[in-house]
C-alpha cells in the first residue's frame, strides 16, 4: 500500500506519521505543504508554516532514526484557491497523483471529533457549522482510484491520545503553540501560554490524575473547548475548576486568534 501523509510537524498529523510508521507496512510519503508563496487568502495560518516546516525536519529525522525509514518532500503552494482550508488543498492537489497510480490512498490528521460539524464563536448565538468530512468527500469525488483516510477517525482517536502515546523526545520537538519561536539552540520553541499550549498542558493534567485518552476526549467533547464550552465556562465563574483548567478558558476568551484548536 502507497499511502501519502499530509503532515504538518504539528501534534496530530506527527502522531499519525508516527503510528502509520509502528503499526504499517505502508509505503509512506510524508508531504509537507508550505502555503507561505500562496497568492490568494486561505483558512490556515500562514507565520506558523515555515516554524513547522523547521520542526518537521527535526521530527522525520527522528523518525527514520528510531522508527523506520519512509519518503519525505516538501511542496510548495501555488495554486490555492480563495479561502480554500489547507486540507481540502491536499486533496484537490493528491487526486491527479492517485488518479495517475503514484499512491493507493491519501491521508490527512485530522482528529477525530474535527470530521464533522466543527462549532467556534464567541457568541453563542453566532456558532456556525461546517461538516468538513462532507466537503472533504465533495471533492475527493474526482478521484477515479484510490482512498480518502482519516486515520483518527477510524481510531476515534484526538489529540489526547497522541499526548500520551508519543515517545517524550518525538512530542518536544512538535508545534503545539499559535506563537512559536525559535529557541536558543536553534529548535522551535512552544510559548507555553496560548491556548493551544493550554489545551495540551490540560491533557497532560488530566493524564497525570489517572484519565485516559478515551475520558479525556469525552470531556474535550461533552464538556470542553467545542460543543459544551459553556458548561465549562459557567463552572469558571463559579470558581469550580482547577487552576490549570481556569487558564485555560481564561486564555479562550482573551485573545480571538487563539480560539481555534
Amino acid at each position: 500500500m502507497k499511502t501519502l501523509l499530509s503532515f504538518s510537524g504539528g501534534l496530530d498529523s506527527t502522531y499519525v506519521l508516527w503510528k502509520l510508521l509502528k503499526t504499517t507496512d505502508d509505503e509512506i510519503t510524508a508531504m509537507n505543504i508550505d502555503f507561505r508563496l500562496s497568492k490568494v487568502a486561505i483558512n490556515i495560518q500562514v507565520e506558523h508554516c515555515g516554524y513547522q516546516q523547521i520542526a518537521g525536519r527535526d521530527i522525520v529525522s527522528w523518525l527514520k532514526r528510531n522508527v523506520r525509514d519512509f519518503t519525505y518532500v516538501e511542496h510548495k503552494a501555488y495554486d490555492t484557491l480563495p479561502d480554500e482550508e489547507n486540507v481540502i488543498y491536499f486533496i484537490r492537489r493528491a487526486i491527479p497523483w492517485l488518479n495517475a497510480e503514484k499512491y493507493d490512498r491519501i491521508c490527512v490528521g485530522l482528529q477525530y471529533d474535527e470530521t464533522g460539524i466543527e462549532v467556534m464563536a464567541k457568541d453563542p448565538g453566532e456558532r456556525r457549522g461546517v461538516d468538513r468530512r462532507k466537503v472533504m468527500n465533495n471533492v475527493f469525488s474526482e478521484a477515479k482510484r484510490g482512498e480518502l483516510w482519516i486515520p483518527m477517525e477510524t481510531w476515534r482517536e484526538a489529540k489526547p491520545h497522541a499526548v500520551a502515546s508519543l515517545p517524550k523526545d518525538l512530542l518536544d520537538m512538535v508545534v503545539t503553540c499559535h506563537y512559536p519561536s525559535i529557541g536558543q539552540n536553534g529548535n522551535i520553541k512552544n510559548c507555553g501560554s496560548c491556548f493551544r499550549c493550554l489545551y495540551v498542558e490540560k491533557i497532560q493534567y488530566m493524564l497525570a490524575n489517572k484519565m485516559t485518552p478515551d475520558n479525556i476526549l469525552d470531556w474535550r467533547i461533552n464538556e470542553g473547548i467545542k460543543t459544551g464550552v459553556w458548561r465549562g465556562i459557567r463552572q469558571v465563574i463559579s470558581g469550580n475548576l482547577d487552576p490549570i483548567t481556569k487558564r485555560y478558558f481564561d486564555v479562550l476568551f482573551e485573545n480571538e486568534r487563539t480560539w481555534d484548536v
